[in-house]
């Protein structure tokens, strides 16, 4: 099957090692991940990350020897991760996730008089089931094998989730939601980790990385023929733990 140009970049992967490389000399600057980011931006590459956010600081200024715990150049914390930011929230290339986006279909069009069947969501309240895992299992989810229900460190109660990336998967945790059509929601949840990410499949997301427990929120509108939408979160691959509690949507 021929692909267009468009197609074909949006099926690259621009991954770079930040600072100061394996090779002595060979650097990875912030003006290079400027000039990276705005050649993934023009292009729509399809994804864009760099190795790796352990090393984002600049402990170890002027070091010509790779480190795993800093990057080698003068620079702020998070500094390449704020440079790329604006890619990832999605104003640059193929997506603001690594989650594939799955072929969509048409809907069929019933028969005049003849009414299409749609489930009837809860009204008000909460619409995740076991938002804050407190039943101590992943029931209502569906989850990477690698991932499990924890009792430290939580935001509330007595049990959280553990999004467990590996080198190959992010972790992804999803729950199937009946909603109702042309309707405004809000998804929100606490994350703590590293690149962790929420969103509804097919539609809006949001990402942060932080220390402790922070609140992540992303508001999006159904469509007129929508009866139900999949929420996700995940972490990002090979970049450790992601601990999730208290899901809402309303």
């Amino acid at each position: 099957m021929l692909r267009c140009s468009s197609q074909l970049w949006a099926m690259v992967g621009i991954t770079p090692m930040i600072g100061q490389n394996d090779s002595p000399g060979e650097v990875f600057s912030l003006s290079n991940a400027q000039q990276v980011l705005t050649f993934a931006q023009q292009n729509k590459i399809g994804e864009l990350a760099f190795w790796e956010v352990p090393r984002d600081n600049g402990n170890c200024a002027g070091s010509t020897t790779a480190s795993d715990t800093c990057s080698g150049v003068s620079q702020s914390a998070y500094a390449f991760t704020n440079t790329f930011k604006p890619f990832t929230n999605g104003s640059g290339g193929g997506g603001s996730t690594p989650t594939p986006t799955p072929t969509k279909t048409s809907t069929p069009t019933p028969p005049p008089n003849t009414p299409t069947p749609q489930p009837t969501p809860p009204q008000g309240g909460n619409l995740v089931s076991n938002p804050g895992f407190e039943t101590g299992t992943l029931a209502n989810w569906s989850c990477n094998a690698s991932d499990q229900v924890v009792t430290s460190p939580v935001h509330s109660g007595s049990h959280a989730l553990q999004v467990a990336p590996t080198n190959s998967t992010t972790g992804e945790c999803d729950q199937t939601i009946a909603v109702q059509a042309n309707r405004s929601y809000t998804l929100s949840t606490y994350v703590d980790g590293a690149y962790a990410y929420i969103g509804v499949q097919n539609g809006a997301s949001n990402w942060t990385s932080s220390g402790s427990y922070t609140k992540l929120s992303v508001t999006f509108t159904t469509s007129s023929s929508q009866s139900s939408i999949t929420i996700y979160v995940h972490g990002w691959y090979a970049q450790g733990n992601v601990f999730v509690d208290d899901f809402s949507l309303s």
